[in-house]
């Protein structure tokens, strides 16, 4: 069973599960997803997606955190089916930041909602299930970390994005580098603003946006080649 836990510092959430749990998630989301070209109105949401699959297929490779659970095998269990096994599975993790995981909920909510692709239809592709049952976890995380006001303004948020078509993704780069920048109070304070902001797309959304088209004019490229000025840190407090 996927499960979502908030980091220590609420710098973003630890996605865990078992080997089966990551490989079924692994395949769903590629099941619900377009092929690339068969939607390019949305592909920078579809690559974010393909991101967050990136660290999903490292952890079921053991390259990014584990830990153990137990599994309710006891010694009075063992000795009554007549067979000794550990007492506890092990689960893969990796943790992603907060204003990308809301991201990522509202282009699977699109997804989720179209999933049309390779001939299946929403109402019976079991990958939109296994999908579902991820955004489940996540909302559960953030009904226990939110005020109920927060909580309700962030499902908002998550559920009814102004628009993805062509969204300008640099914009999310923003929005997680400023949110490493707080500490963890201001944080929980602002990851409802931060879905928000993400879904109405106001007036900060279009200023990226503009620059981002201009750079592209400039350099005569593609705007999903252009990048902030300021990097990633090396290593994150999570």
């Amino acid at each position: 069973m996927i499960s979502t836990q908030n980091t220590p510092n609420l710098t973003g959430v630890t996605i865990s599960g078992d080997y089966l749990d990551f490989q079924q998630l692994y395949d769903s989301l590629h099941d619900i997803l377009p092929m690339e070209g068969e939607d390019t109105m949305h592909e920078e949401a579809r690559m974010r997606v393909l991101s967050f699959c990136y660290d999903l297929r490292h952890a079921l490779m053991g390259h990014r955190e584990f830990t153990y659970v137990e599994n309710g095998l006891n010694d009075d269990k063992m000795h009554l089916i007549g067979a000794v096994g550990s007492t506890k599975n092990i689960y893969f993790a990796f943790n992603t930041l907060y204003p990308e995981l809301l991201f990522v909920m509202m282009a699977l909510n699109y997804y989720t909602e179209n999933a049309k692709y390779k001939g299946r239809q929403p109402g019976i592709n079991p990958s939109v299930v296994v999908v579902k049952n991820l955004q489940t976890s996540v909302l559960t995380c953030l009904d226990e970390t939110l005020s109920p006001q927060k909580f309700l303004n962030t499902i908002r948020s998550i559920n009814q994005p102004k628009n993805l078509s062509n969204y300008v993704t640099q914009y999310v780069d923003l929005l997680n580098l400023r949110y490493l920048d707080w500490d963890k109070e201001k944080r929980e304070k602002n990851i409802s603003i931060i879905a928000k902001r993400l879904s109405e797309q106001g007036d900060e959304y279009q200023e990226v946006k503009n620059e981002v088209h201009e750079a592209a004019s400039e350099y005569n490229c593609r705007p999903d080649q252009i990048r902030l000025e300021q990097d990633y840190p090396d290593e994150i407090d999570w």
